[in-house]
């Protein structure tokens, strides 16, 4: 053990502070002993400088590193949504420091947008005592919320013409779909390696550009949904298109030929979230 945690343990138990671990700098690196007299180690690259960590901490690191400092996120994003198909393309060729990783990038825009439906869901089901004698128009809020089931082609076609009934079974289930969507992921990717196994592409690969499509899909949901008054026909076109988009770019080839594999692959994707999630309803209703 090293001198300079052997320090902070002594400290930590023999001196009466306001937090239970301290540490002092003495010009070499907390993490791996070496000379460090500047603010990063030459070694390891950490910083000399320990910060105790607090919530701000959190979430000043959270926003420096990927908004303030590089503007990961928001580059990200903006690569995402406007040009489909080319952030797999750019992960996979390398050019990755500029860049949020896939799993990050998804958990990030996944938490958003399952925070986002809870808020319309509860929304909309406690107003809807008052508007029970109204027609609504579908709007991109509550194709948002009729969509929740799946996000693939073929199941925002089917259900959003579809107005769920939150009971107690359903709600259970539906407060698993964030965990739902992230287990089905991989099984997405299984999808894209068999419709796409001439491609000579590894699974990691397939899975890459699976995580990439479902965030896409999710960003756009959100960004539609601050409109209230864009029809719901219009967010399913949109994401479509999208999806569409994402796959001509980054597999490339034929536009009919891949018009046709990707409803494939949507519709069989569609029946297999279909078919988990009925499954799943059975289980908790008994």
């Amino acid at each position: 053990m090293s001198d300079q945690l052997l320090q902070c343990y002594d400290l930590a138990f023999f001196t009466k502070q306001m937090s239970f671990y301290q540490t002092k700098f003495h010009g070499y690196c907390l993490n791996c002993d070496h000379p460090a007299p500047k603010k990063f180690c030459p070694e390891c690259g950490q910083e000399t400088h320990h910060e105790k960590p607090s919530l701000w901490h959190f979430i000043h690191e959270y926003l420096h590193h990927y908004i303030a400092l590089e503007g990961k996120l928001i580059g990200t994003l903006r690569t995402l949504i406007f040009s489909p198909g080319v952030l797999s393309q750019e992960y996979l060729c390398g050019r990755k420091q500029k860049y949020v990783g896939p799993l990050a990038l998804y958990l990030s825009v996944s938490f958003v947008f399952f925070l986002v439906l809870l808020l319309i869901v509860n929304f909309s089901s406690s107003d809807n005592e008052t508007s029970k004698h109204q027609t609504p128009t579908p709007t991109a809020a509550s194709t948002l919320d009729k969509t929740s089931s799946t996000l693939e082609s073929s199941a925002i076609s089917q259900t959003s013409t579809i107005t769920p009934k939150f009971t107690p079974s359903t709600k259970t289930v539906s407060q698993k779909m964030p965990y739902a969507y992230f287990a089905f992921i991989p099984v997405y990717a299984l999808l894209l390696a068999f419709f796409y196994r001439k491609r000579s592409m590894l699974y990691g690969e397939h899975l890459v550009f699976a995580l990439h499509l479902h965030a896409g899909t999710f960003a756009i949901l959100l960004i539609l949904s601050v409109f209230p008054n864009i029809h719901g026909a219009f967010v399913i076109i949109s994401i479509l298109l999208h999806q569409y988009l994402s796959f001509h770019h980054f597999y490339r080839g034929r536009w009919w030929p891949q018009a046709l594999r990707y409803l494939a692959l949507s519709a069989s994707y569609s029946i297999i979230c279909f078919l988990s999630i009925a499954v799943a309803t059975f289980i908790y209703s008994k």
